[in-house]
């Protein structure tokens, strides 16, 4: 008779598999979980021998909230096979979990150092991802052990093999944003007026997923945001608190700059600032920006509304008497004599008792001196 003495394994790898820095999606301990019942290398596996060792049933992953779940990965050993991506069966807060009994698999008691599977879970830090947090994740495999004793019993006994791990952020490589108005105090003399705002990556690594945003401020209305470098516009989404604009998924490069133009149109009369506020974050946008978990960069826009004021001047009317019944001629030029925008002008005249106007003799030349009359 030959007995072996098997041990069950749940291994990763250490040292800077546990390690993160700036938005990479990091793959906790280098595969997460290296599943195995085995025997030491010592021992003797036989031609054509089939010792079915374990049968997983489901995976459980609980991801700490300073880190976002990309994908988990089932990756086999034992038998040649393809990676899976597993799609969770539940999804419960921050915890996922995964059926495997689809992939109605029993693995062999195998020989250190070989593996039967393992699973590898992705993770994306946050923008507000500290140096070092009680877990990144944590596991549980539910399964049934020594499955060559148990299988043919109708109720098995399962075993749940769990760790945590702990995930090292270098936050020096966080990626960082800050915002500044190229435009100075806007003299606004016109219905619509534009700021141009400069978003600068100052951290050593790139700002994905970019975006600005407007909280509300009474008598002025976002009307449209551009990325000028390619004169895009950008889609301006309403938020309880404002506007704001989804800029980018690949987001600045470190050292890199981007400038965006706000237009607006206001009813104010006295000089009024807005904020502009903007973030990032590493695996995508916020709902909006109330939810925004990190701390935002912002900058201010400045306008002052300019006084108008209109002028009438005669330019040519009579200088001498003239008979009863002639007809005589004047003409007029209303001027804007300040720098402020005016709309919806109107012009009247009150003629006196006895005078008629000649209305197919009246005409408008707008604008002045350009030489079209109706």
């Amino acid at each position: 008779m030959y007995l072996v003495g098997t041990i069950f394994n749940d291994a990763h790898n250490g040292g800077i598999a546990l390690t993160a820095q700036a938005c990479e999606e990091k793959n906790v301990g280098g595969n997460t979980s290296l599943y195995a019942r085995r025997f030491s290398a010592a021992g003797t596996v036989y031609q054509n021998e089939v010792r079915p060792g374990l049968k997983p049933l489901t995976y459980t992953v609980t991801v700490e909230p300073d880190y976002v779940l990309s994908r988990v990965d089932l990756i086999p050993h034992y038998y040649s096979g393809p990676t899976v991506t597993l799609t969770p069966s539940s999804v419960s807060g921050n915890t996922y979990t995964y059926d495997l009994t689809a992939f109605n698999n029993t693995y062999n008691i195998a020989v250190t150092n070989t593996y039967n599977f393992s699973v590898a879970v992705y993770v994306y830090p946050k923008c507000v991802t500290p140096a070092s947090s009680e877990y990144a994740i944590k596991t549980n495999l539910d399964y049934i052990d020594w499955y060559y004793h148990y299988k043919d019993l109708a109720t098995q006994p399962t075993v749940t093999a769990n760790k945590q791990l702990t995930v090292s952020y270098n936050t020096a490589t966080r990626p960082q944003i800050t915002l500044s108005n190229l435009s100075g105090s806007i003299q606004a003399a016109q219905p619509t007026e534009s700021a141009v705002v400069q978003m600068a990556s100052i951290g050593t690594s790139t700002a994905p997923y970019t975006w600005i945003a407007i909280p509300t401020v009474p008598g002025v209305t976002i009307t449209d945001i551009y990325d000028i470098a390619n004169s895009t516009p950008l889609t301006v989404i309403p938020y309880a608190g404002g506007v704001w604009a989804q800029i980018s998924t690949t987001g600045l490069a470190s050292s890199a700059t981007a400038d965006y133009r706000v237009d607006f149109s206001y009813t104010n009369c006295t000089q009024t600032t807005f904020d502009v506020i903007g973030g990032w974050d590493c695996s995508g946008f916020p709902t909006d920006p109330t939810t925004y978990p990190c701390g935002i960069d912002s900058t201010t826009v400045t306008f002052i509304p300019q006084i108008a004021e209109l002028e009438i001047v005669s330019v040519s009317q009579p200088t001498a008497p003239f008979n009863l019944c002639d007809n005589v001629f004047y003409q007029l030029d209303v001027n804007n004599k300040q720098a402020g925008n005016v709309i919806l002008n109107q012009f009247a005249i009150d003629f006196p008792n006895g005078m008629t106007p000649q209305i197919a003799t009246v005409e408008i030349e707008y604008p002045k001196n350009s030489g079209v009359w109706e």
